[in-house]
């Protein structure tokens, strides 16, 4: 478990009293033992509000080996990537490559061969999570065993063929409806347009720009250590659940950073805001 919070300010917009660190500090710790009693290995956070920092963990890594979690383990995020994603998806839009209201087949024709019926989804419709696409991550839970899960990677396009499978009404809609498979239709396409891999896009879109040194998107095998493990019961017993080969270079929840990486991502793209506001 981990919890980001970056530039903590609380009230109306034209007041200037913020809540510093130091004292979201001890709610954080009680959060953080209810957590830990409630079966929780780990939890660490990182409160940063102006120039006050609180950067903890508590708990283990491994419930086997007991080795205490530190504030720098890297760790599994779900939807992490999303946002990192959605500024690469951004760069291309200001960069006069693809433009928010294409239509995705545009730039991915297999998306169109995969879902006929959808041709009128476009780049915006994906990052507003208007496009209605099925999200295809609860049926791979449903159709694949712990083991596949675990050692099997799916490719993009095996990810939307999986989605393609649930009968839903065409899209766009015109309301928010979260799927997984929009990230994915939006990591396909920058891997498209820049011809390289999403861990190649997003580590000279985001995390070099953003100074997240130990933030990856995950590959094929076993995580790098040390970071808090996960697991799930099978059959009543304990298994070490973190290694996901079907979750490696996903766009949605495939990204990997230590919680103070992704607190600089947060800052970097509040930064980035006030700057356009300004110009």
């Amino acid at each position: 478990m981990a919890l980001v919070l970056s530039g903590c300010t609380f009230g109306t917009p034209d007041e200037t009293a913020t809540t510093p660190a130091v004292t979201l500090a001890p709610e954080l710790e009680a959060f953080a033992a209810d957590a830990l009693g409630h079966g929780s290995p780990a939890v660490v956070f990182h409160v940063r509000n102006r120039d006050q920092e609180e950067l903890r963990a508590t708990g283990v890594n491994d419930l086997e080996s007991h080795k205490r979690a530190a504030p720098a383990d890297k760790m599994w995020i779900v939807g992490a990537g999303t946002p990192m994603v959605a500024v690469s998806v951004m760069k291309l839009v200001e960069a006069g490559t693809v433009r928010l209201d294409d239509s995705v087949s545009v730039h991915l024709p297999e998306f169109r061969a995969i879902f006929p019926a959808w041709h009128r989804v476009t780049v915006r419709d994906l990052l507003g999570s208007t496009s209605g696409l099925p999200d295809y991550f609860p049926p791979l839970i449903e159709s694949r065993s712990l083991d596949e899960l675990q050692t099997r990677p799916l490719t993009f396009e095996e990810r939307l063929r999986i989605a393609a499978g649930v009968e839903l009404p065409a899209g766009p809609v015109s309301y928010f409806v979260w799927s997984a498979t929009d990230w994915e239709v939006l990591g396909w396409l920058l891997e498209r347009k820049h011809n390289r891999g999403l861990d190649e896009v997003l580590s000279k879109d985001v995390f070099e720009p953003a100074g997240m040194g130990n933030t990856h998107v995950a590959a094929v095998g076993q995580p790098p250590e040390p970071m808090p493990h996960g697991y799930v019961l099978e059959d009543g017993n304990r298994r070490d659940f973190t290694r996901i080969d079907s979750v490696a270079g996903l766009a949605d929840s495939g990204v990997i950073p230590t919680v103070e990486d992704l607190s600089r991502f947060v800052a970097a793209l509040g930064s980035s805001k006030r700057k356009r506001g300004r110009a």
